[in-house]
């Protein structure tokens, strides 16, 4: 059985809650481990008795309901990988991965109006009121190099590919991390829920939750565009970690009131999946003087993450241009592969060790391009651009957001982290607009701290303020000013809703 199962078991008997969803203008649904284990023992033993020896994995589609949870911990208990899918999540994508899946049954806490088999909320809570099945024996669940779940993450063709992250990688990685995240003398753990499961992200906070007895405080998907009743939850919550993307917490931090007094009990942020500037850190660092802020990196094909940091005062300083994602974990190694025209010392982020993930699921020329072997060690080239200082890893953007433009070579994040430097821009997307196939021009999206009185003069401005650093073909030609920057699902700034803007 998975170490990690065995650590969450270990909570079986508690009162304390597992899990609560907190809704707009609804009750919160809770699950105490106890329950929890109940639900999971039935459910398991359902599953077994059903689909006898077909092992393939199952697909769990909803939102951050409990009973998302009893339907994760059922499937790797009796043998299947899950594969999470976010009701957000357009429907002609959710076909093509159930397609792609071919899954003997789908597990839902939210209406699916799909044609396949599905076993609904209320069908599993009927069974599992029932108890009428025995929880598999423990060497029926998923264990070793068996895959424990499939994460779908977006694909430059446009079709979604399925990363397999198997029982081995994620008893490596919460091996590794649960030690840097341990709950203080007097601290009652809770974390948040702010991605959805369907979002790796999400791994951060929900197996450390399970495996420290904690409470996962999720949050609904319609409270994250409510700020006025996200706060209120926040403020009753006794939140003690706060795990999500920087520019999820950079939007609530365009609020003053989101301070040490909202969450007094918080004493750590841990961020991953995007860039975290150093003006957000030492926001955080200000507003929350009890709470450390941790950076880290990974994409979804090492298992989460595979570095760490303390973001304190002194790293500040020293990075305040680019801050270090961290110190490779034990178990990992980064190689920097050669980059055409990258400077000096940098290269393409390769990461080999215990936690690289077994490919792309039913996608074997795709696993073959990416995935590979480094002196026996499974590896991943990530199509990340990096660099060390001593033995700190610095990120420098993706490979895909370079562009070629009148012969030179452009790093689009690097206009946006020049923009930022200006001390009334918040956040700074900037993309490349096309006629077709070919760029011809930039355009910034910007969130101006301040109420523009003069859009033309504000704008040149800005312009000047880029020209003291950047050449004048890095100039953008047009800068849109808006009050926040659109998030996806994921609490990631969306790109594709901007270039609906171009």
């Amino acid at each position: 059985m998975l170490k990690f199962m065995q650590a969450i078991e270990g909570h079986r008997n508690s009162q304390v809650l597992a899990c609560q969803l907190n809704r707009l203008n609804q009750d919160a649904q809770t699950l105490t481990y106890q329950d929890m284990w109940l639900a999971v023992d039935q459910l398991a033993g359902w599953l077994q008795e059903t689909l006898g020896q077909d092992r393939s994995p199952l697909v769990v589609y909803g939102h951050k309901h409990p009973y998302m949870l009893v339907y994760f911990l059922a499937c790797l208990k009796s043998g299947h990988a899950y594969c999470p899918i976010d009701l957000s999540m357009p429907l002609d994508r959710v076909a093509t991965i159930i397609e792609k899946l071919a899954p003997p049954l789908v597990l839902t806490t939210e209406d699916l109006p799909l044609d396949c088999r599905q076993v609904t909320l209320a069908q599993a809570q009927a069974l599992v009121q029932a108890g009428s099945y025995d929880a598999p024996a423990d060497d029926l669940a998923v264990k070793g190099f068996e895959t424990a779940y499939i994460i779908y993450t977006s694909g430059s063709t446009g079709q979604p590919k399925g990363v397999c992250v198997s029982a081995e990688n994620l008893d490596n990685f919460l091996t590794w991390y649960l030690p840097l995240i341990p709950a203080q003398p007097g601290e009652r753990p809770v974390f948040i829920g702010q991605p959805p499961y369907s979002f790796d992200l999400s791994v951060m906070s929900v197996y450390p939750a399970l495996c420290m007895g904690a409470t996962l405080y999720q949050l609904d998907k319609g409270l994250l565009s409510n700020y006025g009743a996200l706060f209120d939850c926040l403020k009753q919550s006794g939140i003690s970690t706060w795990v999500s993307t920087p520019s999820f917490v950079d939007t609530c931090l365009a609020d003053p009131q989101f301070n040490q007094e909202l969450l007094p009990q918080v004493r750590r942020f841990a961020f991953c999946g995007e860039k975290l500037q150093a003006r957000t850190a030492q926001a955080l660092l200000d507003r929350f003087p009890l709470a450390k802020v941790y950076n880290s990196y990974g994409p979804t094909e090492s298992t989460v993450m595979m570095t760490w940091v303390d973001i304190d005062q002194a790293l500040i300083d020293a990075y305040p241009d680019n801050l270090p994602v961290g110190r490779v974990r034990p178990g990992s190694q980064v190689k920097l592969l050669p980059l055409e025209e990258a400077e000096e010392g940098q290269g393409e982020i390769q990461i080999i060790g215990d936690t690289v993930a077994q490919g792309y699921y039913g996608q074997p020329e795709l696993t073959a391009q990416k995935f590979g072997q480094v002196g026996g060690q499974p590896a991943y080239k990530t199509g990340d651009v990096g660099y060390f200082e001593d033995d700190l890893l610095f990120c420098n953007g993706r490979i895909d957001f370079q562009i070629k433009w009148h012969g030179y070579r452009i790093e689009l994040e690097d206009i946006d982290a020049n923009l930022i430097k200006h001390p009334l821009v918040g956040q700074a997307i900037t993309l490349p607009k096309y006629e077709g196939d070919r760029v011809r021009s930039l355009v910034s999206f910007v969130v101006y701290d301040q109420v523009i009185q003069q859009r033309f003069q504000t704008v040149r401005e800005l312009k000047a303020h880029l020209k003291q650093t950047l050449p004048d073909y890095m100039i953008p030609k047009k800068i849109v000013f808006l009050d926040s920057l659109p998030l996806n699902q994921n609490g990631k700034v969306d790109r594709k809703a901007l270039g609906g803007l171009l």
